[in-house]
C-alpha cells in the first residue's frame, strides 16, 4: 500500500513538473505569425480632435487615386492645404484666394486637376463667404475661376454687352452686400464670441438666429434673386429685408 502510494504521489510531481515546464517554454516561445490588415483596425472609427470652434473645422477631404499619401484638405476658414506624406507635414494652396472652403474634388482621371468651391456650407456664426468654383490643373500653382464658362454659355443666347453688363451689376450687388451686411455682420458675432458676450454653442443666442438670417435666409435670397435676374427678390425681399433686420 505504502509502495502504491508513492508511485501514485511520484507520477502526479512528475506530471507537475511537465506541465510546468511546457508552460514555461510556450512563454518563451516567438509569438505566431500575424497580419495587419483592415480587420485589424475593423473596429476603430476616426473622430475630431478640434479645435471646433471658428476657423479651426475642416469642412472637406479628398485624396489623389494612385497617390496613397496626397491628400487635399479644405478649411471652413484657413483655405486650402496638401499633404505629400499622409499628413505629416501640410503645405497651404490657395492662399491667393478666399478661405472660406465648402468643397474639394480632385479629378479621377488628373491628379493635377483640382476643383475647390468657396464658402462653407454648414452655417453657422463663424461662417465665410466665398466666391465660386476655382480649378487648377498644375497641382495648385495656379488658380482659375470658371466665370468665362458661363460667361460663353450666356453668349449662345445673348450679346457681349448685355452678358457684360449682368455679370458687372451681379458683382456689385454682391459686393454691396458683403461689405454693408456679410463683413460687419460676422465681425461682430467674432466679437461677441471671442469677449465671452455669448456663448460657445451655436443658436442658443438670439442674436446668432438674427445673423442666420441676414446671411442665409434673407442674404441668400437677395443673392440668388440678383444672379437669377429676379429684382423682387434681389430688392424687396432681399436687400431690404436684411437691411431692416440688420438696422433694426
Amino acid at each position: 500500500m505504502r509502495r502504491l502510494r508513492t508511485r501514485v504521489l511520484s507520477t502526479v510531481f512528475t506530471a507537475f513538473v511537465l506541465a510546468l515546464a511546457t508552460t514555461s517554454r510556450a512563454a518563451d516561445a516567438p509569438v505566431a505569425d500575424w497580419k495587419l490588415d483592415s480587420e485589424t483596425f475593423e473596429g476603430l472609427r476616426a473622430r475630431s480632435l478640434g479645435p471646433g470652434v471658428m476657423s479651426g473645422r475642416i469642412s472637406c477631404i479628398d485624396g489623389v487615386p494612385g497617390e496613397r499619401n496626397t491628400l487635399w484638405v479644405g478649411s471652413a476658414g484657413g483655405g486650402v492645404w496638401r499633404s505629400k506624406d499622409n499628413g505629416t507635414t501640410w503645405k497651404p494652396m490657395f492662399d491667393g484666394q478666399t478661405m472660406s472652403i465648402g468643397a474639394i474634388r480632385v479629378a479621377p482621371s488628373d491628379p493635377k486637376t483640382v476643383y475647390v468651391g468657396t464658402g462653407e456650407s454648414w452655417v453657422r456664426n463663424s461662417v465665410g463667404h466665398g466666391d465660386g468654383v476655382w480649378r487648377t490643373r498644375d497641382g495648385g500653382d495656379s488658380w482659375q475661376q470658371k466665370r468665362q464658362r458661363m460667361e460663353d454659355v450666356c453668349l449662345h443666347c445673348h450679346t457681349q454687352d448685355y452678358v457684360s453688363g449682368f455679370y458687372k451689376q451681379y458683382d456689385y450687388f454682391v459686393v454691396l452686400y458683403n461689405e454693408k451686411f456679410a463683413k460687419p455682420g460676422g465681425a461682430i458675432i467674432k466679437s461677441l464670441k471671442d469677449n465671452g458676450l455669448i456663448t460657445p454653442a451655436d443658436f442658443d443666442d438670439e442674436i446668432e438666429w438674427t445673423w442666420y438670417y441676414l446671411w442665409h435666409h434673407e442674404g441668400r435670397r437677395a443673392r440668388h434673386g440678383a444672379s437669377m435676374m429676379a429684382p423682387d427678390y434681389a430688392h424687396w425681399h432681399g436687400m431690404y429685408e436684411v437691411a431692416d433686420r440688420f438696422y433694426t
